[in-house]
């Protein structure tokens, strides 16, 4: 024989839809954010250690950028050494020819008013060859310091000795190129092949750091992915299961309302019959 529910069947059957309203807002919070922990109720250890590993994520990103970054300045050095290089093949080449017989003394005047206005070049090159201010080719005695790591050891820094980088044509051994005669051009030639070696040099060695900070590059993103893959394995919903358990406590729900509202109707009716 049916019988009239009391108070506290009625209160469970209530907890019982509270609960069930609680979980479909749970995973739809997932759903929305795509993170497994929304808040540290959900899982204490896992979201310090997702934190962490996104502090780590974030660093490793910027120490890329700032690999990236230093490629940038390698380029506008390596653009200004070429620069340098092809000029002072043009000046070798001005210099060969007053060397010969085959010119007058005269013709040797033009080449070398010719020679000096390159050289004047060279220099302005070197002096104007610079990147956020900082001057790339006059031989300052620094080093440019590259950030490629997350702390502060030497192994997270990469340096490069601007001191060598110096092309002036004072540095160079070329400020005082002269074309004017057979002989100062032959020594000029010597000169000039000297300063052509130190552009060699120095290219050789910006090529060997731009090698250097690609392998640094390639370094931090294939850790910087590992360790994302791994914070995602901790941090992030499984989407097919989120919702699957979204759509399982709708049902739930659903079930649950029309037992409620079925039994609030028959204790309706009992009442009415009680009148």
């Amino acid at each position: 024989m049916s019988r009239i529910k009391d108070s506290s069947q009625t209160l469970r059957a209530n907890r019982a839809l509270s609960k069930t309203r609680q979980r479909i807002e749970k995973s739809a919070g997932k759903l929305a954010s795509g993170k497994r922990i929304t808040s540290a109720s959900d899982d204490a250890a896992g979201l310090s250690i997702a934190t962490n590993m996104q502090s780590e994520l974030r660093t490793k990103r910027q120490a890329t950028r700032n690999a990236n970054d230093s490629i940038s300045f390698m380029q506008v050095m390596e653009g200004g050494i070429r620069s340098i290089n092809n000029l002072i093949i043009r000046v070798r080449e001005l210099a060969v020819q007053s060397a010969s017989d085959t010119v007058s003394n005269q013709e040797r005047g033009y080449l070398h008013r010719e020679a000096n206005g390159l050289i004047k070049e060279i220099s302005r090159i070197s002096e104007v060859n610079q990147v956020n201010s900082q001057p790339l080719m006059r031989g300052e005695d620094k080093s440019l310091d590259i950030q490629v790591g997350d702390d502060n050891n030497s192994s997270s820094k990469l340096s490069f000795n601007l001191k060598e980088m110096a092309h002036t044509a004072y540095a160079l051994g070329i400020y005082d190129i002269s074309l004017d005669t057979q002989h100062h051009a032959n020594i000029s030639m010597y000169k000039l092949d000297n300063a052509l070696r130190e552009t060699s040099k120095s290219l050789a060695k910006i090529g060997t750091f731009q090698s250097q900070i690609k392998h640094a590059i390639n370094g931090l993103e294939t850790t910087t992915l590992n360790v994302d893959e791994a914070r995602s394995r901790i941090e992030d919903a499984d989407i097919a299961q989120t919702a699957s358990e979204n759509i399982t406590q709708k049902i739930k729900l659903q079930n649950q309302m029309a037992a409620h509202s079925t039994s609030q109707a028959r204790i309706a009716t009992y009442l009415k019959l009680l009148d």
